[in-house]
């Protein structure tokens, strides 16, 4: 049965300041899931940063692009004691192959072709782990015996995360130290850190937690970090959280419009009016399921403006943002007087 992926790497944080924190998990299990919901997400910030006006809808391409058979299946197989650098010739020829499809299925011959590479190769491997048929692979590719190896490199290369369950996860204290490394050495605004899946295992830790948290203020990648932090908190305190988290990042880079729209939206439902006029002014998206998701979150936001059209709305914040109060029980914002 063929399976349609689009990996996307986004966080949904609309359910995380309505009533619930959650995450984007990394775990082979839910990937599928995982990359329909963030390829629906990924379009609400496509036109976030273009001024121009809007256009009409534009068509999204259904062609399916599956498996090449004609062209794995001339693909040399490996010899039955392969050298690292003839797999990583042959990994790179499946992964170049693979890597313009948009439709996956458990009977593709990748997956047994990746399978036959079997244990001690993962330091060649590691540009191509990320693959949807080389993650489905790990548990071949990888073993206890790559434990000190894996762990040594995460801290540069924190993508790597995705093969503890591989090593054995047994001794935490290593695992830990291996995982707040990487963050406190990490700056990028990108950067893949796949962390989800150990939360619960970090926050047991008083020590490393307490770090973690203060790092996630400032470092986009460690939102799973702030979202499980609020866990448990009154709405006041979950609300200086969040402003401590915009004061962090509010200056997230223009190039960077998936990250700044989470964050947009985070800040506002969590009472920082700055970020709400900043998210209202966004132009409306083309696409309309995306331009639906939007309006939604604005009614939420403001239920007194619930008839207002949305290129209207900027303008009737500004005339009414004197008026507004924000709720931290509700995470949205009233007027203090229905008479308006």
């Amino acid at each position: 049965m063929r399976t349609w992926l689009r990996l996307l790497p986004a966080v949904s944080t609309a359910a995380l300041l309505a009533g619930c924190a959650t995450s984007n998990p990394y775990d082979d299990a839910v990937a599928a899931k995982l990359a329909e919901i963030d390829a629906k997400l990924g379009k609400i910030v496509e036109a976030q940063t273009t001024t121009t006006p809007a256009k009409p809808d534009i068509p999204v391409e259904t062609t399916s692009r599956g498996a090449d058979l004609e062209a794995l299946a001339k693909i040399k197989p490996l010899p039955e004691k392969p050298t690292k650098t003839e797999v990583a010739a042959y990994a790179k020829t499946i992964f170049d192959l693979s890597i313009k499809q948009n439709s996956f299925s458990t009977n593709d011959p990748q997956h047994e072709m990746i399978r036959r590479i079997g244990p001690g190769f993962f330091n060649v491997l590691t540009p191509y782990l990320e693959n949807y048929y080389f993650r489905r692979c790990l548990a071949d590719l990888v073993t206890p015996q790559d434990r000190a190896e894996v762990l040594r490199r995460i801290p540069d290369q924190p993508q790597l995360m995705i093969l503890l369950p591989y090593i054995g996860l047994e001794s935490e204290a290593d695992i830990k130290q291996a995982i707040l490394e990487a963050a406190r050495k990490n700056t990028g605004w990108r950067i893949r850190f796949p962390v989800y899946s150990f939360l619960p295992m970090l926050s047991e830790d008083p020590k490393v937690w307490a770090e973690l948290v203060e790092l996630s203020y400032v470092k986009p990648f460690l939102r799973p970090v702030f979202n499980k932090s609020l866990e448990g908190l009154d709405p006041a305190a979950r609300q200086e959280k969040i402003k401590k988290l915009w004061e962090g990042q509010k200056d997230l880079p223009a190039n960077t419009p998936r990250l700044r729209y989470r964050l947009l939206e985070a800040a506002a439902q969590g009472g920082i009016p700055e970020a709400l006029e900043q998210l209202l002014s966004l132009p409306e998206n083309n696409n309309a399921y995306a331009r639906q998701y939007e309006r939604d979150m604005r009614n939420k936001l403001l239920p007194d403006a619930s008839e207002v059209p949305p290129r209207e709305i900027l303008a009737w914040y500004r005339t009414h943002r004197d008026q507004l109060r924000f709720d931290p029980e509700t995470n949205c914002y009233h007027l203090n007087s229905t008479n308006h």
